[in-house]
């Protein structure tokens, strides 16, 4: 089970639910792939599927049983039907934000909270719709 406070997020993709960990490495990662911070890519119109994929590859990069690659994380995202995007996207940015430490990841749950119109406090703990783990 993910911890959210961890910058930990479940996810279901590839047809079983998988726990997407964003600490300093896979941050790191993320960045290099997008060629900018994450909020920078999504607040300059970066592609949502662009962003999920990559964020997907990413958060999984410490499961390197999985032998995964870009394209198959796009193909899961082909075959999710009932995976909600915009949510997705929105969790996973939550995910980042917890990853990062101290002052760095209030400031980014703070500015997507104002961003997204969302309950600091609830958003801030990990609950609500977003966040039910």
């Amino acid at each position: 089970m993910a911890n959210v406070d961890r910058g930990e997020m479940d996810l279901r993709v590839g047809g079983q639910t998988r726990t997407l960990r964003y600490r300093a490495a896979e941050c790191m990662l993320l960045e290099d792939r997008l060629g900018m911070d994450p909020l920078a890519f999504i607040a300059r119109g970066g592609g949502q599927t662009k962003f999920l994929v990559e964020a997907i590859f990413c958060g999984l990069s410490r499961e390197k049983s999985l032998k995964l690659t870009p394209p198959r994380v796009a193909a899961w995202l082909d075959e999710a039907d009932d995976l909600d995007r915009t949510e997705s996207q929105k969790e996973i940015l939550y995910a980042i934000a917890r990853g990062k430490p101290g002052e760095e990841g209030k400031t980014m749950v703070k500015a997507l909270d104002e961003a997204f119109g969302e309950d600091a406090d609830i958003a801030r703990e990990g609950g609500g719709p977003l966040h039910d783990g």
